[in-house]
């Protein structure tokens, strides 16, 4: 009952209602005054009609009706149409000469205004329809031209704000952890205000509410709730808001919010349309971060494919791949300097033409046993170059694979043809030392044993008979003399045993 009552309260509010009122005592007055007499120009049109004063009259009724129509839709159409029989019927029944006529008369109006009503209320229906349809299309290519997240908000917010005749429009995104929104795209606000909801908390103000609620929400003067209301919408002089989700996939992304400066009251028309709106920008937005991971991913793809290029080319070995067959697919700079073969020649041959006879790479490589045993080890093997000289490498080869299958293989040949010949030249050196050594050693104990020992022989010798024949010695000289002789062949003992 209180809806009803405020509903007829902004009916009559309306000066349409009254300018209804006012066509209504307009005709009536003079269809029950017979006395006040039709201006000259009417009474000729009625008479090139072939109609009564009464018949135009009734005829007349039509005006309002479908005026009524056009303001207040068909509900307003009927009770016109119910107001201007109420005021036929009693000169139809009781006054005209031909009663079924004027019934008749007073029917067609009731029924011809109605249908017209009718029929008004559908083409404005359709018509709203179309451009409803029109709108979300626009907003929809507009949403979707650019797959740049903000040419795409840029787009969306002109076209809502050209599609919903408002002054101001917003768009706040969730950050990752859905914890606060940020003001991603605007239009119509100043730097100021923008600065101030810059960032809101889930949850926080009216556009808050509609993230954590996922509903539309219709503000009919933001000023006046200073629960959910900033002070700086007030200073910014925004009064009304209508705020709806952004919605892709069934989850909310963010908010779009419209505004306008004087009071404006949304239909429901007004908010199914911008609720459109808003899931086709939640998509877009979607495909817009989807679209700006996927270059990141590709970024990162090309920036690493770029440092594996440089290391790959600049690399001090020599690193060329080739397919299951052996032909080779590419060789970087070391690889061509090492083999004397351009880049073109190398792309021509065989791996197994750069190796020696002996030793069959592809051959071990197609062998399941032996691949299992070549593949990681690093072998020692003959390189034949272009020129028909032979350098030694060590060679190890590991698999390229995609999707868990061998595509190709990677050969990496480190050049140790000096270290090889430094390796012989030291051994030979150590083989020289130790002949030379063995050499000194011999010498060393042949002048120990001839010269050496037989000159102890002979002092030994001596003192043996300096003690035997000395008679004038006395006991402690002997003794003396003895211990010489002990110590010398003490000497003697281990000069053998060195040598």
């Amino acid at each position: 009952m209180r809806q009803f009552i405020s509903g007829l309260a902004g009916v009559v509010r309306r000066p349409g209602f009254w300018l209804i009122l006012a066509i209504l005592a307009l005709i009536s007055i003079p269809h029950y005054g017979h006395l006040l007499d039709h201006p000259a120009f009417l009474k000729s049109i009625t008479e090139q009609l072939g109609l009564d004063r009464e018949a135009f009259e009734r005829i007349l009724y039509l005006a309002p009706i479908i005026w009524a129509g056009f303001l207040f839709g068909w509900r307003g159409a009927m009770m016109a149409s119910l107001a201007a029989l109420a005021l036929m019927l009693p000169l139809a029944l009781m006054t005209s000469a031909q009663p079924r006529d004027a019934l008749f008369e007073t029917g067609a109006v009731f029924v011809v205004g109605n249908l017209v009503a009718f029929s008004s209320e559908a083409l404005t229906r359709e018509r709203q329809r179309r451009s409803e349809l029109a709108a979300l299309n626009e907003t929809c290519s507009a949403a979707s031209r650019y797959l740049d997240l903000g040419q795409v908000l840029d787009n969306s917010i002109r076209s809502v704000i050209n599609v919903m005749k408002v002054n101001a429009a917003m768009v706040f995104l969730m950050n990752e952890g859905n914890t606060e929104l940020a003001l991603s795209a605007h239009k119509g606000i100043s730097p100021d205000f923008a600065r101030s909801v810059a960032r809101i908390q889930f949850g926080e103000g009216f556009n808050g509410r509609v993230a954590r609620t996922g509903e539309p929400l219709v503000v009919a003067d933001a000023s006046r709730d200073s629960g959910l209301t900033r002070p700086a919408v007030c200073e910014e002089g925004i009064r009304s808001q209508l705020i709806v989700p952004l919605i892709s996939k069934g989850k909310v992304l963010g908010t779009l919010c419209v505004a306008t400066h004087g009071y404006r009251k949304f239909n429901g028309h007004e908010v199914e349309l911008l609720e459109a709106m808003g899931n086709q920008i939640g998509i877009a937005v979607e495909n817009a971060r989807l679209y700006e991971q996927e270059r990141a991913v590709a970024e990162q793809l090309r920036q690493s494919e770029e440092r594996y290029r440089r290391l790959f080319e600049d690399a001090h070995d020599a690193i060329w791949l080739h397919d299951l067959q052996g032909g080779i697919i590419a060789a970087n700079k070391s690889c061509v300097s090492l083999t004397g073969y351009s880049l073109e020649e190398l792309r021509k041959l065989n791996a197994d033409s750069l190796l020696g006879k002996e030793f069959a790479l592809v051959n071990r490589l197609r062998d399941p046993g032996l691949r299992e045993e070549t593949i990681g080890r690093i072998s020692e093997v003959t390189l034949v170059k272009k020129d028909g000289s032979r350098a030694s490498v060590q060679l190890s080869t590991s698999p390229v694979s995609s999707n868990s299958h061998v595509e190709a293989f990677q050969c990496i040949a480190r050049d140790v043809t000096e270290e090889k010949m430094m390796r012989e030249n030291l051994s030979f050196y150590l083989q020289q030392v130790t002949r030379a050594q063995e050499e000194e050693r011999k010498r060393i104990a042949r002048e120990l044993h001839d010269e050496t020992i037989q000159a102890l022989v002979v002092l030994s010798r001596q003192l043996d008979d300096m003690a035997s024949r000395g008679e004038n010695l006395s006991e402690q000289e002997k003794q003396v003399l003895e211990r010489l002789w002990q110590q010398t062949n003490s000497i003697m003992e281990g000069l053998r045993r060195l040598s």
